[in-house]
């Protein structure tokens, strides 16, 4: 039985009571966006304060709380979240055996410098974050090593920069294994893997229009002899190259079988296997036990997605209560007055998750929140293949939450800079938030893709295949 046949949650004041939680949610956020304090920890608080005063204005307190546990116990929120514990440990294997370090050092071998460091600096990251699922990740790993060197090399720094957050947002958008791509496809109940394999066409329109783009805005190249080597040999690591092997091959197995926690531990297996072979890493890295205390790459990559796995958990509570409570009809009542259209509920669906990915400052929330009570629903009234909505719900979210000045990857660029500048000096410059989003041009050329697409091309997403199967499950 599915919420709508269920008895609805009673609210004193009605069924717009429903919105509560995530309004405090999104409340909490922006005051901490506007404090510069956003932290997925206040996200947490913002929620979880929600939720209890919700709790005060309902009519039936056994109800509201088996809402709560339908939400957390459903198999939309906790398929997500194992996804992201076994990413999360593969993400944190490549990230700590050398993988950027061995890029790096081919990017050298060859000379490359300027706008072709820029441009392998961008595909890098791409190949790092689509392997790994992580686009944080991507990016904290190529600030630290790529941006330094890139900018010895002669290239432009916040291109540069721009380069590696793109190439961090198309992998984030693309890997079958990032949380950007499970939560789309779990939201729609669709295939992640097939979902992946959908957004392909788009994502590589998207990565050739942004190299075109930083080929024709990149500065002038420095020379190669004026480049301290002494102080780019440290990071650079030709072994690292090898780990290459589990990303292809995690790859290879999450689009063959769609099974990402199988893909993902097959990956974090042979990653682990590859690194002790070629010296990259020894076993007590990954997992050790000394002074009363238990730590390693295998531990840290576990803890590295609780933080999310909380927030989403209580972001699910949050939407479980508002549909529930009837709230996700009054949203959906309100929209049909004004949608009238397949290319309407499109462009809507695109918009509306660039705008809560705008304010919650993350993708995952944003997916959740306006597919779960938006772009679901209306999908199936106006038969729009889910397959296409995922990436709808995916490029909109991608667009800001990769792109915007108050958003956590900008803050997290911006100190990673200030870093390397400690180290290199004002060779390597220290940057500004706010003018890092416009040479962000990957998320940027994806959103205007599908708008396009949307525009030009209205007839093309019909239900397909696989929509049609999974209706029928």
């Amino acid at each position: 039985m599915n919420s709508n046949q269920e008895k609805t949650l009673p609210f004193h004041g009605g069924a717009i009571v429903s919105f509560l939680p995530f309004t405090f949610f999104l409340i909490m956020t922006i005051v901490m966006a506007l404090n510069a304090a956003v932290t997925v920890k206040g996200m947490w608080a913002g929620a979880f304060t929600g939720i209890v005063l919700t709790f005060i204005l309902t009519k039936d307190r056994q109800q509201y709380s088996d809402t709560i546990i339908k939400a957390m116990a459903s198999p939309d929120s906790i398929m997500p979240i194992a996804c992201w514990i076994f990413a999360g440990v593969f993400t944190g294997v490549l990230r700590n055996t050398g993988l950027v370090n061995g890029v790096i050092w081919g990017a050298y071998s060859v000379g490359a410098q300027g706008s072709l460091f820029t441009i392998i600096s961008f595909v890098a990251s791409a190949l790092f974050a689509t392997a790994s699922g992580t686009g944080f990740g991507a990016i904290i790993a190529s600030m630290a090593v790529l941006y330094p060197a890139g900018a010895l090399l002669g290239a432009d720094p916040y291109i540069l920069a721009g380069a590696i957050i793109s190439g961090g947002a198309f992998g984030d958008n693309l890997s079958a294994v990032s949380d950007t791509t499970i939560s789309a496809a779990t939201t729609m109940s669709i295939d992640i893997a097939e979902s992946a394999k959908r957004r392909f066409i788009f994502a590589m329109i998207s990565g050739l229009i942004t190299i075109v783009l930083i080929v024709v805005f990149s500065g002038q190249n420095q020379a190669l002899g004026d480049i301290p080597f002494d102080k780019i040999e440290p990071y650079m690591n030709p072994m690292g190259l090898v780990m290459l092997i589990p990303a292809i091959l995690t790859i290879y197995t999450a689009i063959k079988t769609g099974d990402i926690i199988f893909s993902t531990s097959v990956g974090t297996v042979v990653a682990v296997i590859v690194a002790l072979l070629a010296g990259l890493a020894t076993f007590d890295q990954f997992l050790w036990i000394k002074n009363g205390d238990v730590g390693g790459i295998l531990v840290d990559g576990i803890g590295s997605m609780v933080d999310i796995c909380i927030m989403a958990l209580l972001i699910f509570i949050c939407v479980r209560i508002m549909k529930d409570g009837g709230g996700d009809q009054i949203l959906l009542n309100n929209a049909k007055k004004v949608i009238r259209s397949t290319k309407s509920v499109e462009l809507a669906i695109l918009f509306l998750s660039g705008l809560l990915g705008s304010i919650t400052l993350l993708t995952v929330p944003s997916i959740i929140t306006a597919g779960s009570t938006f772009a679901k629903p209306l999908s199936k009234e106006f038969k729009i293949d889910p397959y296409h909505v995922a990436n709808l719900l995916a490029s909109g979210s991608t667009m800001t939450c990769y792109a915007l000045p108050w958003t956590i990857t900008m803050v997290l660029t911006a100190k990673l800079s200030e870093n390397a500048n400690a180290l290199f000096g004002d060779s390597v410059p220290t940057l500004l938030t706010s003018n890092m989003g416009i040479w962000c041009f990957y998320p940027i050329v994806l959103f205007f893709v599908l708008v396009s697409f949307i525009i030009f091309f209205p007839d093309k997403y019909k239900t397909s295949k696989h929509s049609t199967e999974n209706s029928q499950q």
